[in-house]
């Protein structure tokens, strides 16, 4: 069964992940990029909190993005950059290296 990996503090995360195909991530921040590896981890996102209201309309406050979120898609090796931070004084950019295993009979 795929797991739902939540990461709050992209700085306590060693620079070396392993997740199984299916798996998504979940990082408190504001924006990423994939540097490599694009066709088996698939960024998801930015995205801003919100809530449904009485006429089940989305309502979201003013302000930037604050989760990414990436999905596992295929076996190997992809790289990616997390931006958490002040997004718009002092981004804090952090590189980590994804490994894709397959998934387990």
């Amino acid at each position: 069964m795929a797991k739902l990996i939540e990461v709050t503090q992209v700085r306590d995360v060693p620079s070396h992940l392993a997740v199984g195909v299916g798996d998504v991530l979940v990082f408190s921040a504001g924006g990423a990029v994939v540097r490599a590896g694009a066709d088996i981890l698939e960024m998801l996102g930015p995205f801003r909190p919100a809530a449904i209201i009485g006429d089940g309309t989305p309502l979201s406050p003013e302000g930037p993005p604050n989760t990414v979120m990436f999905l596992a898609r295929a076996s190997g090796a992809a790289v990616i950059e997390v931006i958490s931070g002040d997004l718009w004084q002092k981004p804090v950019r952090t590189v980590l290296n994804v490994v894709i295993e397959p998934k387990s009979a």
